[in-house]
């Protein structure tokens, strides 16, 4: 009976012990869970505040090339800013020219008349000039008679006007009907006037162009010339205070004047003269103002052994998109060519009208 207790203890203490081992192992488990869950929690809160916190790296020696310097021309704003005018002139190569000092006479009223007269016939068209009279502003009119003859309706208008050697727009235009004869009036501007102090006609070239309107045959007239009451007077034109910017020696092209009208548009005039045989096409290679790139066209035709005054037009809502507010320069190439020639192109020598 002893020996059995005995035995009963033992097993009773071994027991206890495998109990108390496993429950410390249990524990202890336990315990590594906890704090590998915690150090778990702590990596995933920490992280990004050390992001926040960790300084950015420096860039690297390459990187730099991708920095572009605000003052150079492709990072400057399209719309041309505050300096801009400064900052987009280019440097321009070329002659400085420069208008210089002269006075443009003012009106003074004269009497001019026409004496009736014939300037054109040509197979049954006859036109005569019959009269002249002032109209409103520097407008003035040349009465005329028609007479068609032709055999067929047609539709006349100006091709061409001259005034005492100058070309000037005109408005003619006129539909008769065969056997028609009727008086009409030939209107236009002498703005030579207001241009060159030049207000009165005294020699006048005519040249109209002529379409049979049931055929649409057309034809253009020879040139019909005439005089007025004053066509006896000699006028003599000194444009050497002009800034030249070509001259071949069959024609000749220089800027006379600069100003600003009541609009606060430029207008810079031009005289040209063409001596050659033929009609010529005088325009622009490029023109630039302030050294800023202008959209601006000069295109017009001169007749052979004709002058014409030239107004070239500076808008002043396009200086004001290109921040331009004071012209000071107009640099430009003068580009020139035969009226139904695109080929052969005369260019003139890089020019730069300085204005103080």
């Amino acid at each position: 009976m002893k020996k059995r207790v005995s035995v009963l203890l033992v097993l009773s203490m071994l027991l206890s012990v495998t109990m108390a081992l496993a429950a410390c192992s249990k524990g202890e488990e336990t315990t590594k869970k906890k704090k590998a869950k915690k150090s778990k929690e702590t990596v995933e809160t920490s992280e990004p505040d050390k992001t926040d916190t960790e300084p950015s790296e420096s860039p690297s020696k390459d990187s730099s090339s991708d920095v572009v310097p605000t003052d150079t021309p492709e990072s400057s704003d399209a719309s041309f800013g505050k300096d801009s005018e400064v900052s987009s002139m280019v440097d321009e190569q070329g002659t400085i020219v420069q208008i210089g000092p002269h006075e443009i006479p003012g009106y003074e009223y004269r009497q001019v008349t026409v004496d009736e007269q014939e300037i054109i016939n040509v197979d049954g068209l006859v036109i005569k000039v019959t009269g002249y009279s002032l109209q409103n502003g520097n407008a003035r009119s040349f009465q005329m008679n028609v007479d068609n003859q032709t055999g067929h309706p047609i539709l006349i208008q100006n091709e061409m006007l001259r005034i005492n050697g100058f070309e000037i727009s005109g408005f003619f235009i006129e539909e008769l009907e065969d056997q028609t004869n009727t008086d009409v009036d030939f209107e236009f501007f002498m703005t030579l006037g207001t241009d060159i102090g030049d207000w009165d006609p005294r020699t006048v070239d005519m040249k109209f162009s002529v379409e049979y309107t049931d055929t649409e045959a057309t034809f253009k007239t020879d040139v019909g010339s005439f005089v007025t009451s004053l066509g006896d007077e000699e006028a003599t034109y000194d444009f050497s205070y002009g800034a030249p910017l070509f001259d071949d020696g069959t024609m000749y092209v220089s800027a006379i004047d600069y100003s600003t009208d009541s609009y606060g548009d430029g207008k810079l005039l031009l005289y040209i003269e063409n001596n050659r045989d033929t009609t010529m096409l005088f325009d622009r290679d490029y023109l630039r103002v302030n050294g800023i790139d202008v959209s601006t066209l000069i295109y017009s035709f001169v007749q052979p052994h004709s002058k014409k005054i030239v107004t070239v037009y500076f808008y002043k809502s396009k200086l004001d998109e290109l921040n331009i507010k004071d012209v000071k320069t107009i640099a430009l190439t003068m580009m020139i060519r035969e009226e139904d020639n695109y080929q052969d192109k005369i260019y003139g020598e890089p020019l730069i009208i300085k204005f103080d």
